[in-house]
């Protein structure tokens, strides 16, 4: 009988998996449309199941030797490493969604049990009102979601634009937890609609860093290992890219390569690309296409009027869209993203590229012949640290097409000078001042400390958006409340702005550039923002003389219709001025996009009203803490005997009747 119950349970338990294994990249799905006016908004809803899996698998086959091969089901070439790698339903980047504004999205995220580590998702770009607790940022506004457990994020598309959606946990995005997030707009709404002919779901771009092992390799041999330059790495397109060798023998001629991303375009036609910045590290990538003029529309889903140049430089956390006219000759052209300099593998400064193809219908199914144009002296658009001139424009130079909010220009309610610097001091997390003093060591190993106004952001013991009050408050700090000299010792806290509902708030941005020569792409959540000045004033400077530039009137803000971003690449050596209304409530997160900086807890939190003001828990929203044992609770079970689920709504109606057979039934027989 006991042998029978156990065959039963793992008949049950095998079940899900065949079902749920079949992993949709939602290609075909019915809310990539043609956006209509007066179109009724759809209801759109995925299913991603995230593991742990690896490249070039059993699946692949004969891959790249065969080239069909490399694209059967469930295999992910990326450019031929054999690397573990996360993935959302087997693909790299995990599957699109590309939606209508105003449609509801759905998306129930299952955690694999092989993936042992909690994970949430942020929907980049979104600004959740209404729904901020679908904003993903793990322990600020969600616990994260367990192995052998769900998630549902449910919440409009109201964000027009170019966004994506990646892990907020740990380094997962580093290793393959992201995908595009598209919110297209209906033809009376698009300000650029009649400027192209096509805006195609497969234009839409991903671009990511890769390295060739599992990024926690890298991380740890950066923090702990005095590693500074971040090495053997490459960049993938659309999770492709050409890297590793393969040859069938060693004594072989011929040299194969896993598949580049193909775009098609037919000439004389004009096409609309999308593109989104998964970077890992502080390295701007530049994008250009060989033989073409690019019409830069938009950025970080916000629209300004067009601009032609040869070449845009984005940096993690940003979003470009573009206009490309195929006007050439029918054929094979480059399409180039390469990391710009200074930011090369040590002495050889070997820039980390990657090439695709924009094939022209009725070319021929080759690479191009000619190599990727030098667009070194071209017209740049966003070039990092350069001042403005007719070759080089900063994203400052384009005006919005959105007109500015009234009251905009009065003296805010808010001005936060922020300081952004790597540091060396002796920390919580390498240098020990008992046994690891910074001073002991050389300048090769030494770890700099990413901080914001000399203060590392700690994660809370409990989510803040409903959990606000389970956090003790001396936890909580800014720059006046700080109990230290952050200037001479390590200073850890909740590092927490706080505003009200409508105020005006301006973040002055000051990249002090004290120690290293790198640029930190800084992110807010729940909001964009208009960048009223962004400016290089040296290789470095302190905030001490911005303010004094600040209150002399030398930095003047822009009030001629400004671009408004929800990321932003600060000069090194310089400042960033930001303006927004803050007004969705919540707590929310404004942090470097560099995925190191991020794990090191570069950032703050915003918080936008109070309590009150905060958005209706959903019943039975997960809640998560710390623990110390104090005892037992009064009306515990004391029969000894096993208690049977009760709420299995993280599990799939399959699980819960296989574990309440296992826990009721076959528990009490086996």
């Amino acid at each position: 009988m006991t042998e029978i119950l156990r065959i039963l349970v793992s008949a049950f338990l095998i079940v899900p998996t065949l079902t749920e294994y079949t992993f949709p990249d939602y290609k075909d799905h019915p809310c990539v449309r043609d956006c209509k006016d007066n179109e009724a908004p759809r209801t759109c809803e995925y299913n991603f199941t995230i593991e742990w899996y690896h490249t070039i698998t059993v699946h692949c086959r004969d891959c790249p030797f065969n080239r069909t091969d490399c694209f059967r089901p469930n295999c992910v070439p990326a450019e031929g490493t054999p690397r573990a790698i996360l993935t959302v339903n087997r693909h790299l980047p995990g599957p699109a969604i590309q939606v209508c504004e105003g449609d509801h999205i759905q998306v129930k995220v299952f955690n694999h049990p092989d993936m042992s580590e909690g994970v949430s998702l942020h929907w980049h770009g979104i600004h959740q009102k209404g729904t901020q607790y679908n904003d993903g940022a793990e322990m600020i506004t969600q616990c994260p979601i367990t192995p052998f457990s769900s998630f549902q994020y449910r919440f409009v598309a109201d964000n027009p634009g170019t966004h994506f959606w990646h892990s907020h946990a740990g380094l997962q995005r580093a290793d393959g937890l992201f995908g595009a997030l598209v919110v297209r707009q209906s033809p009376s709404k698009e300000p650029h609609f009649d400027k192209y002919d096509n805006d195609l779901p497969d234009h839409v771009i991903v671009v990511n860093e890769w390295f060739v092992n599992p990024t926690i390799n890298r991380y740890a041999a950066h923090v702990h290992g005095g590693e500074k330059v971040i090495k053997d790495k490459s960049l993938l397109i659309n999770g492709q890219g050409v890297y590793r060798k393969f040859k069938e023998t060693k004594q072989a001629q011929e040299t194969f390569y896993t598949p580049r991303a193909v775009f098609s375009v037919r000439h004389g036609e004009s096409y609309r690309f999308r593109v989104i910045d998964n970077g890992v590290s502080a390295c701007p990538i530049t994008v250009s296409v060989s033989g073409h003029v690019l019409s830069i529309i938009a950025s970080d889903g916000n629209p300004f009027e067009p601009l032609e140049v040869d070449a845009f430089m984005m940096a993690a956390g940003e979003r470009f869209d573009f206009i490309l006219t195929a006007n050439r000759d029918v054929g094979n052209y480059w399409l180039m993203v390469q990391e710009v300099p200074d930011c090369g593998e040590g002495e050889r400064k070997r820039l980390p590229q990657q090439l695709a193809i924009v094939r022209y219908i009725g070319a021929s199914e080759n690479e191009p012949t000619e190599p990727p144009t030098n667009v070194t002296t071209g017209k740049w658009l966003n070039s990092w640290n350069a001042e403005s001139s007719d070759l080089r424009q900063p994203i400052v130079s384009v005006n919005s097409t959105d007109k500015l909010e009234p009251g905009f220009e009065r003296s805010p309610d808010h001005t936060f000078y922020l300081a952004l610097d790597t540091r060396i001091l002796d920390d919580l997390l390498v240098h020990s001042p008992q046994t690891h003093p910074v001073y002991a060591f050389e300048r090769r190993g030494v770890f700099y400390a990413p901080q914001i106004n000399k203060i590392t952001l700690m994660n809370p013991p409990s989510p803040l958006l409903f959990q606000h009050q389970d956090v003790p408050q001396d936890l909580f700090c800014d720059t006046e409340s700080v109990a230290v000299n952050c200037s001479t010792e390590y200073c850890i806290c909740v590092h927490r702005l706080h505003v009200a509902i409508g105020d005006l708030v301006e973040l002055v941005v000051v990249d002090e550039g004290t120690h290293l020569n790198i640029n930190h792409p800084m992110h807010l959540h729940g909001h964009s923002f208009r960048v009223l000045a962004l400016k290089q004033v040296n290789i470095s400077t302190t905030m001490e003389a911005v303010k004094r530039l600040d209150a002399e009137g030398y930095i003047h803000r822009n009030y001629d219709n400004p671009v408004q971003k929800d990321t932003i690449l600060v000069p090194d050596g310089g400042y960033a001025v930001l303006r927004f209304v803050a007004d969705n409530p919540g707590f929310w997160l404004f942090h470097c996009h560099v995925q190191f900086h991020a794990q090191t807890s570069m950032g703050l939190v915003i918080q936008v009203g109070n309590d009150e003001d905060m958005p209706r828990r959903p019943k039975n929203y997960p809640k998560c803490s710390s623990w110390t044992f104090s005892g037992y609770d009064e009306d515990q079970n004391k029969s000894g005997q096993r208690t049977c689920p009760s709420n299995g709504s993280s599990l799939q109606p399959i699980g819960i009747f296989t574990l309440w057979f296992y826990f009721c039934i076959g528990y009490e027989v086996i």
